[in-house]
């Protein structure tokens, strides 16, 4: 139940928000755009993709809010942006300008849909952002190397707190367990060629 209100909550604001708008449409000199047209039609499409298929609402709400944070479609009477301005070139008066504006109300609604509405789409971005798996050879070796790692670093230990570290795997890694066997048996090995200790 709280995963389904946590991923229903910005679609019900944005419902609220619509209602808002069309109350002071309807009650006052503002004239809908066709932005108030696009952004009835996607919530709609929302509604339904939700009972539809979950995984296409997820894909629907996260288009509808980029589409509301860059001003193409507005959940509010009118058009509200926080504008930033880059310059290219030198910064001379003749100099173009690039101006971009965003809706803070659908930054707002974006950031709780993504970092608190649906976990799994947060993981989506950051698994996009995420180096790639590494190949079973690269994974091979990068675990031979923390083993030579823990080995050396377990080189001054006695073979009674080396069978503790074995012996305590909810509390060392596997790597560390690992190069703890191998000094343990590198240790017998040497004691059964009678060779120093």
């Amino acid at each position: 139940m709280k995963k389904l209100i946590r991923e229903l909550l910005p679609l019900v604001i944005m419902c609220a928000m619509m209602l808002y708008t069309l109350a002071v449409i309807i009650f006052t000199e503002v004239s809908m755009q066709y932005q108030h047209y696009m952004a009835l039609m996607l919530i709609t499409v929302c509604w339904a993709t939700f009972y539809i298929s979950r995984n296409a609402f997820r894909y629907m709400m996260l288009l509808t809010l980029v589409l509301g944070l860059m001003n193409v479609m507005y959940f509010t009477p009118y058009m509200s942006s926080a504008a930033f301005r880059i310059s290219i070139g030198s910064g001379a008066e003749n100099q173009p300008r690039l101006w971009k504006g965003i809706q803070p109300e659908s930054f707002l609604l974006l950031f709780v849909y993504v970092f608190v509405g649906d976990i799994s789409m947060l993981r989506r971005i950051t698994n996009l952002v995420r180096r790639p798996e590494p190949s079973p050879e690269e994974a091979e070796q990068e675990t031979q190397h923390k083993v030579q790692f823990w080995k050396k670093k377990f080189a001054s230990k006695s073979e009674e707190e080396l069978n503790n570290i074995i012996n305590q795997p909810d509390r060392f890694l596997p790597e560390a367990r690992e190069a703890a066997k191998e000094l343990v048996n590198e240790e017998l090995r040497m004691k059964n060629e009678g060779g120093p200790v």
